[in-house]
């Protein structure tokens, strides 16, 4: 059986199904979930800090087994954390990921309202997530959002075998609030006008965004 881990964090580009992942693993009532980005940047930022002191480390790990509390393990939804996947392994040796990646058009749309910047912006910021995943450890799973979707139970199952176990309440929740139209791969042009739409199919073949999500699927077996 698959150890339990104190941290799980989930991570990926924004837009690319962080929440959904998220909502689905905090049905555990085994777990606590926070949905804060800043506490894994918190931990790098710390370490950079020209003018930190010798307790500001010990005092950062203090306070995150606090929010841990009496459950077994506390779920962090933080996007960003991709990037500081090496510091977190370091100070959190317990930590698990789960790296939510989604078809970059979608991914790009999606992300464009939680970020409230422009599509430049968040595709350069897609592109850039993705180039931690050499980080990652085999403490990790990457997750394709659209296959989540369509195949639910199959990849809750991969993660109760690899990251953390699950109860029904899980699988329960994923099936009930899944909605399957995401995973259409021309649904995010019904949520933009067409403006915005050429600038997405634009900076998705600038970036060549498309091939790097190919090859990230053809690298982890997506």
């Amino acid at each position: 059986m698959v150890s339990i881990p104190e941290f799980v964090f989930v991570c990926g580009a924004v837009g690319s199904g962080n929440s959904f992942m998220f909502n689905c693993l905090t049905q555990d009532s085994d777990v606590y979930g926070i949905n804060e980005d800043a506490l894994g940047s918190l931990l790098f930022r710390l370490l950079n800090s020209p003018d930190k002191g010798p307790h500001y480390i010990e005092a950062y790990l203090n306070f995150m087994y606090a929010l841990r509390s009496d459950r077994q393990t506390l779920v962090l939804k933080t996007p960003s954390n991709i990037r500081h996947a090496i510091e977190i392994k370091r100070y959190l040796p317990t930590s698990k990921f789960i790296v939510m990646i989604r078809e970059p058009h979608a991914a790009v749309v999606s992300g464009m309202s939680r970020h409230s910047a422009g599509v430049k912006k968040v595709a350069r910021i897609w592109l850039s997530d993705y180039q931690y995943l050499k980080n990652l450890t085999k403490e990790s799973v990457v997750i394709n959002y659209e296959k989540f979707i369509l195949q639910t139970s199959e990849i809750l199952q991969e993660i109760d075998a690899k990251i953390l176990p699950l109860p029904p309440s899980v699988f329960e929740c994923a099936a009930k609030f899944r909605i399957q139209e995401n995973a259409e791969a021309n649904r995010w042009r019904n949520l933009v006008d067409t403006k915005i739409e050429k600038e997405v199919e634009h900076w998705v073949a600038e970036l060549h965004l498309e091939q790097t999500y190919r090859a990230i699927l053809n690298e982890f077996n997506l």
